[in-house]
């Protein structure tokens, strides 16, 4: 299991997300991870323009993976 200072510490290292799920993958792997192991990654986008919105959203690709 990741500690969250590890866990903030690769999210502000690495700006693609599924590079950043994989590194928290392989981190909790090394730290011992004996059980399936799930990233979610969000990106949370602030504003009122629904119209930018949802150009942003339809533009970047969501995923979740999920590893044993």
């Amino acid at each position: 299991m990741m500690r969250d200072p590890a866990i903030v510490a690769v999210l502000n290292e690495e700006p693609e997300p599924q590079l950043a799920a994989q590194r928290l993958i392989d981190e909790a792997n090394k730290a011992g991870g004996v059980d399936n192991i799930t990233v979610v990654i969000v990106d949370l986008v602030q504003g009122d323009d629904s119209e930018t919105a949802q150009t942003e959203n339809t533009s970047r690709r969501r995923w979740f993976r999920r590893q044993a």
